[in-house]
């Protein structure tokens, strides 16, 4: 307030009343002076009772007596902050004041000026609430009383400084602008927008070129640069170019983007196509048009007294050969002819008719001989008088060499050589052993020549004549005893006594609790004791009688009982390979179990071994048992049971046949022998004796039993037996002049009346059937086995009886295919045993498991599995690919062999790939058109816009049949050309307006929540 200056007069008025009031002088004035007070008051003032008096108050905002002044009070010299509040200003007026706010603030009732008595106060102004405040690419920041503004990521100011206010638009925040991007070598850019902050940029290889690695964005950043692009481009490398049957490629080449390769069909063979392939931009070559097919030479050449082997195929590099007919043979030439590059068979064939010439000739015989030299012709040759022949035969035949047989015979003098020596005589000669020549032979005492001759002749087969000593009749022993039980003692004959004579015992001992048991021995005995003695091996608790003859025949029957001995008696090896000994008394009623242990050496072959482990039981007295022994091995056999144990050795030894020459033996219609003996004993005689025994397979006692002696001179001795049919005989042939005895088995035939099974057929490959006699009900016993070539852990077997009555029986076996069956039919009558083969055939393969696939674009990865070879074995795995239109005529045995490259000019379908069985697994993938070659067949690439089907087909070949099974694997619709790349950029500007729409929403986005 503005304060009035007082006068001196009222200055002075005011103090003397003042003073009055002070010292009460004046008490009367005071009095009347209150009484008036209210009139007294100053303008300004305002008269108010207070205390019960009137006082004068000055006015609100005056200060003063209220009487004689009141001037103005200044509110806002306490200060703003204290009488208006934060944040203002105080303006005094007079008699009041009022307060404004700040700068940067405002009232909170929105009027410019107020008085804190409302309570209104100076809040702060947001600046930033007003939209762009700071510009575009401006950032407002609220302060109290103030603000800043700085520019967003991407913006700058464009006079550097920051924060800033703007002033008049003269300042603003300019976004940032990063120029062209760089350029990267082999490839170029495409911007999407443009070079300003988060403007990205693509880079894309240059054709010819492929993304190796690295980014392939750039994108605008903060500091005005292009940041994240490091695409690097490599050049497109096709590979090696596609291998294309019987051809090779000329010159040099380079595998890259446009590089192209040619081509040229190998030697005898040509195509009429195009002859190159280029690297494409899809890093793969060109699928090939080039074709090389072999020439073809036509029917092959006829060649005089030769024909070609059957071979359908005559083009290049194919071999015929050719065979010279019966009696020719090739007399230059190399025996074929090929198929050359210039489609002609080359090669020179010259058949001749086979000339062995004149036959050789052979000392001291003669040709029989027609005079042909030709193929086939045979010479024979015939000693002449005086001379015999030797060697296997006596012929020769002209050979597909062009030479006569070489035979190792020849004649040889006739040459008796030594006499042979007979019992009871000396021999008187005079050593000439030539055709004619005559041997004396003198009878010993008490002998006399058989016959009254006592000399024999060299004969012209080179043998001397039979001549023998005989005894002469009368007794020689007398006074015969039996003593210990096993000897016999006997007293010759006076007359006789100083003659040393022979004695054959032959001996049989039998036993009563044994019907079956037979012990038979023959002994030879010679002596000139006055009184004999011969102590014999017998069995204990057995009969034996015994046939003791001299030149005067007697017997004697003795019956001897023994002691029982421990362990096996008697163990001895005949025939090489065979054991015999006998069992105890005691032991002998019992079946008691051996076990043989086997080993074999040889000691000029040290890592030969053989080795056998068995047991053999025996219940009889006298057991035989021969075993199954290699020729010249020496061999350790242990034999052992609970009580005892017993090593043999048994020497090595060739065969006794093959060394003796005994060898060859073989059985003919059955009930005939034939054997050759061995070179050098030619014209000798040998004496043999054959017993036979025969038993029926149903008894176990012998049947049949015969023994005779035989004497031969011929290479190769024949006999003919009278045994029964039906019976399996066990002929044992012994020749004591080279101490040999040999066993035979042999089983006669069935009597064909009594045949129970006849005229076997079968029916339908499973099936039997076969004609008997109606009469009798039979039982056979079939056993069957099924094995399979392809299949080695296949086993199928089948054991069972069948009973029948009917004429014609009929049987159907349960029979697997692809199979070849062994059955084994034995009859219950009579000695049957029949093998019959039987093959079944295959069947179709089991239908293939696939996973079916329907697509439509590139074709996908197809899978399998591996079938299971249960019906024939699998030969291989096809692949065939169809026009989509003819899958519905497709026959599963066509396409056998069809290529892709015999597809033109017509497509009808082909084989893409084939595989073996070995090479197919469990879930086996496979890539259809890979440009590869599976098998013989390529697997090319399908084109676009076609439609196919891909079949599957399992194969399976056996025995020249054929069979298969198809199934449908995939179908394939292609795209066509146009629609393709209507589609592409379709989907390309779609993906644009998506991408904008992503980028316009982020920007957005991020700016509201900064």
């Amino acid at each position: 307030m503005q304060g009035a200056g007082l006068h001196p007069g009222e200055l002075r008025v005011s103090l003397l009343l003042l003073l009055l009031l002070l010292h009460g002088s004046f008490r009367g004035l005071r009095t009347t002076l209150l009484v008036d007070v209210c009139t007294t008051c100053h303008k300004n003032a305002t008269c108010q009772q207070k205390d019960g008096k009137n006082v004068c108050i000055c006015n609100y905002g005056l200060v003063g007596n209220g009487r004689t002044f009141c001037q103005d009070k200044d509110e806002c010299q306490i200060g703003a902050n204290k009488i208006c509040g934060e944040h203002t200003a105080c303006h005094n007026t007079y008699g009041s004041f009022y307060c404004i706010c700040l700068e940067g603030y405002r009232p909170s009732n929105d009027n410019e000026t107020f008085i804190p008595n409302d309570g209104t106060f100076c809040t702060d102004i947001d600046e930033c609430e007003i939209s762009d405040f700071c510009g575009h690419g401006g950032w407002c920041r609220n302060l109290p009383g103030s603000y800043e503004c700085s520019c967003l990521e991407g913006y700058r100011s464009d006079n550097g400084s920051e924060p800033f206010q703007p002033a008049g638009l003269l300042q603003s925040c300019k976004v940032i602008d990063c120029g062209l991007p760089m350029s990267l070598p082999n490839s170029f850019f495409e911007l999407q927008t443009n070079t300003t902050f988060g403007s990205e940029v693509t880079y894309k290889c240059k054709k010819g070129f492929l993304p190796e690695s690295g980014n392939s964005t750039s994108i605008c950043t903060s500091d005005g640069k292009w940041e994240g692009a490091g695409l690097a481009c490599k050049v497109i490398d096709c590979g090696e170019p596609p291998g294309i049957q019987h051809s090779y490629i000329i010159g040099n080449y380079t595998t890259v983007f446009g590089s192209e390769v040619r081509y040229e069909c190998k030697e005898g063979f040509y195509s009429e196509r195009g002859d190159s392939v280029t690297c494409t931009e899809n890093g793969i070559w060109e699928t090939p048009s080039l074709y090389c097919k072999a020439v073809d030479c036509g029917t092959p050449p006829c060649i005089p007294n030769a024909s070609p082997s059957l071979n359908s195929n005559t083009t290049y590099g194919s071999t015929v050969v050719y065979e010279c007919h019966y009696g020719y043979v090739i007399e230059s030439g190399n025996q074929r002819v090929t198929c050359s590059a210039q489609r002609q068979w080359e090669g020179v064939i010259d058949c001749r008719e086979i000339d062995c010439g004149e036959p050789v000739m052979i000392p001291h015989a003669e040709k029989i001989w027609n005079n042909s030299t030709r193929l086939g012709s045979i010479v024979h040759y015939r000693c002449r008088d005086g001379f015999y022949g030797v060697g296997n035969k006596n012929h020769s035949q002209c050979t597909v060499n062009r030479t006569w047989e070489i035979i190792t015979f020849f004649c040889k003098e006739v040459e008796c050589g030594t006499p042979l020596r007979i019992q009871n005589a000396d021999l008187v000669w005079s050593g000439n052993s030539s055709l004619g020549s005559v041997v004396h032979y003198e009878c010993k005492e008490g002998f006399e020549p058989a016959g009254g001759k006592n000399f024999s002749v060299c004969q012209e087969d080179g043998t001397w004549e039979e001549s023998s000593c005989t005894a002469v009749k009368g007794d020689f022993v007398s006074n015969v005893t039996v003593y210990g039980e096993t000897c016999l003692k006997w007293i010759k004959v006076p007359r006789r006594t100083h003659w040393r004579i022979s004695y054959v015992f032959h001996i049989e001992g039998q036993r009563w609790h044994r019907k079956e048991f037979l012990h038979e021995m023959t002994l030879n005995f010679a002596s000139d004791e006055e009184a004999p003695v011969v102590c014999l091996d017998f069995y204990p608790d057995t009969n034996y009688s015994v046939d003791m003859m001299t030149p005067s025949v007697m017997q004697i029957n003795l019956t001897i009982y023994m002691a029982e001995e421990e362990n096996l008696l008697n163990v001895y090896v005949f025939n090489e390979t065979c054991l015999k000994w006998r069992r105890n008394f005691q032991k002998t009623v019992l079946a008691i179990t051996h076990t043989l242990h086997l080993q074999g050496h040889r000691w000029y072959q040290k890592e030969f071994f053989h080795e056998m482990v068995f047991n053999f039981a025996v219940d009889e007295d006298i057991s035989v048992l021969c075993l199954d022994i290699y020729p010249g091995t020496n061999y350790t056999l242990y034999m052992s049971r609970p009580s005892m144990q017993l090593s043999i050795n048994i020497p090595a030894e060739l065969s006794k046949a093959v060394k003796d020459g005994f060898g060859d033996i073989f059985a003919s219609n059955e009930i005939c022998l034939r054997w050759r003996r061995g070179i050098g004993r030619a014209e000798v005689k040998d004496k043999h004796t054959l017993y036979i025994q025969g038993i029926r397979w149903d008894q176990k006692k012998s049947f049949h039993e015969m023994a005779f002696n035989l004497t031969r001179t011929e290479e190769s001795p024949a006999v003919c037996l009278d045994l029964h049919l039906g019976i399996s005989y066990i002929i044992n042939v012994t020749v004591p002049s080279v101490q040999l005895l040999v066993q035979i088995i042999i089983t006669t035939p069935t009597d064909v009346t009594e045949n129970a099974m006849g005229d076997i057929n079968i029916v339908n490959e499973s099936c039997l059937t076969w004609k008997r006699h109606p009469e009798k009900k039979e039982t056979y016993l079939f056993q069957v086995q099924g094995r399979r070539w392809y299949q080695k852990e296949f086993f199928h077997e089948m054991n069972f009886n069948f009973t029948t009555c009917d004429m014609a029986p009929v049987l159907c076996f349960d029979f697997h295919p692809g199979t070849n069956y062994t059955v084994n039919v034995t009859g219950s009558f009579l000695v049957l045993s029949t093998q019959i083969l039987m093959t079944t055939q295959i069947r179709d393969p089991p239908v293939p498991q696939v996973e079916f696939v329907t697509v439509q674009g590139p074709s996908p990865r197809l899978s399998l599995r591996r079938a299971e070879a249960k019906n024939g074995p699998i030969s291989s795995y096809q692949v065939l690919v169809l026009p989509w239109d003819s899958q519905s005529v497709f026959m599963c045995d066509s396409l056998t062999d069809k290529s892709f490259f015999s597809n033109v000019p017509n497509f009808v379908g082909y084989l893409a790939a084939e595989f073996q069985p070995e090479d197919v697994t469990d879930d086996m993938e496979f890539s259809l058109g890979d440009r590869q070659y599976y098998g013989a067949f390529y697997n090319a690439p399908l084109r676009q816009g076609k439609d196919y089907s891909v079949i599957l087909r399992i194969v399976s070949e056996w025995d020249k049949v054929r069979a298969q099974s198809c199934v449908s694997w995939a179908q394939i619709k292609g795209l066509s050309p146009s629609l393709w790349r209507v589609a592409a950029v379709g989907f390309g500007s779609v993906t644009t307006v998506c991408f904008l729409l992503f980028l316009s929403f982020s920007a957005a986005w991020y700016c509201k929540s900064r």
